[in-house]
């Protein structure tokens, strides 16, 4: 049961303010109302679940609308630690388990979680281990989908990642093993009504229909596969970023201009960037067995302010493409998206935008959050002169922290005393025995 789950936690995960669950930046800048609430959410950054799970947005940053939905990539990573043991991790792992719990139940919202899958099968099967560990906690109740492994089809281009593995993955068959293995595990669990996906990117366009090639990925085959063993219950996800789209260039005759760029890749019409993915999508998952109306999920999309390190395209010498004012256009654009994509082609089922805060890739900065940093009160988007509040939750936060620093160092006092009574009584005591011993001695002389 949770409570006994609970009851486990070390004791900074359990006095830990709840007002997570009340965490909402700051800003003069209003938004809003967001369009088709229900099928849009977050996806968790790992500053955010590493280092403030408790600091989950309640409300759409800018917005006064719930958040309801969340994408995580992960349970959780080696990396992001404990003190220094496995016991360590351990606890400050489920310590942030328990803030997310919280946060579902306080705004009825749903995780879409994820799974990876790599090159090292021990790493995959302690990354899915800790996860059933994190959905015995979820139950079905509060899981909207399962992903089990996110844009494989890129993994080939990673650092470090060989040809032989490459090939172990697609033509080995390791993919398509792992990922009908983990789904019979998944339902084994109570979840075999909760829809799968494997997510992938733009470059899976690059085949026809999909990218099939031994030496990338065998996208088309797995699809075609996934389709004919779940029929619906698999969703097709993708991640779309205009803002990394390689195609867009910039004005004619312009080094630094990129209005027309910018035009195709904010906006969220019949027309723009985004839709057209989707609309190219629709038109190719036909061809692999699915329907025109099958469930779709964008995983991902956002936009980067300041510039983002990993951005390569001829828009990294456009000043305008990463300004603040590109980034508040395209997320309130997204927020008034009803979802549609134009000329009768069925729209997403459900997207979601990254991220609440800042981040790294692959140990690269980026900056799509909407909040700067876990210390962050404000809202990324927000007046320049604006002043950013003393906020309630914050003081919360900032005065149980207080507490806790409080609580420490009067137990070091006060061990810091008892170790000088007890040295006090200990030389007391050796004072003592010594002058016993001399004066024995000195009666055995005396009588001697």
């Amino acid at each position: 049961p949770r409570t006994r789950w609970l009851q486990r936690l070390p004791p900074f995960a359990r006095t830990s303010p709840s007002p997570a669950m009340g965490f909402q930046c700051a800003s003069d800048i209003a938004l809003g109302p967001v369009a088709r609430i229900h099928q849009k959410g977050l996806v968790l950054d790992d500053q955010s679940f590493v280092h403030c799970p408790f600091k989950v947005p309640r409300v759409w940053p800018n917005t006064q609308d719930p958040v309801t939905s969340v994408r995580l990539f992960k349970a959780w990573h080696p990396t992001w630690g404990g003190t220094g043991s496995e016991r360590g991790l351990r606890s400050r792992m489920e310590a942030a388990w328990s803030h997310l719990l919280e946060f579902a139940d306080s705004n009825n919202a749903k995780y879409w979680v994820g799974t990876q899958l790599s090159c090292n099968r021990e790493d995959d099967d302690r990354d899915w281990r800790w996860l059933q560990d994190f959905l015995k906690l979820l139950g079905p109740s509060r899981v909207m989908g399962l992903s089990i492994g996110n844009e494989l089809e890129l993994l080939y281009q990673k650092q470090g990642v060989s040809d032989e593995c490459v090939q172990r993955l697609w033509s080995g068959g390791y993919v398509w093993e792992q990922f009908t293995k983990r789904v019979r595990e998944f339902d084994a669990m109570g979840f075999s009504h909760i829809p799968v996906t494997s997510v992938f990117g733009g470059f899976a366009f690059s085949g026809d229909p999909f990218v099939e090639s031994p030496k990338q990925a065998l996208l088309t085959s797995f699809l075609r596969n996934s389709i004919s063993l779940y029929g619906h219950r698999f969703v097709f996800a993708f991640n779309f970023y205009p803002y990394f789209d390689p195609n867009l260039q910039m004005d004619p005759g312009s080094g630094n201009s990129c209005r027309a760029a910018l035009q195709h890749g904010l906006c969220f019409g019949a027309s723009c960037d985004l839709p057209l993915s989707l609309k190219v999508l629709r038109g190719r998952l036909v061809q692999v067995g699915g329907s025109p109306n099958h469930t779709v999920w964008l995983g991902e999309t956002g936009w980067s302010t300041p510039v983002s390190s990993t951005l390569n395209t001829d828009m990294v010498n456009c000043q305008e493409w990463s300004s603040m004012e590109s980034f508040q256009a395209y997320y309130e654009n997204f927020l008034n998206w009803d979802l549609h994509v134009g000329d009768g082609v069925a729209p997403a089922d459900h997207v979601f935008y990254f991220s609440p805060r800042d981040s790294d890739n692959f140990g690269f900065s980026e900056h799509f959050g909407l909040v700067d940093s876990c210390r962050t009160a404000g809202c990324k988007i927000r007046s320049p002169g604006y002043t950013v509040p003393f906020l309630p939750a914050e003081q919360g936060h900032r005065l149980a922290a207080f507490g806790g620093a409080l609580f420490v160092c009067a137990f070091a006092t006060l061990a810091g005393l008892l170790a000088i009574v007890v040295c006090q009584i200990v030389r007391r005591c050796h004072h003592s025995e010594r002058g016993c011993s001399t004066s024995t001695n000195d009666s055995a002389a005396s009588g001697s």
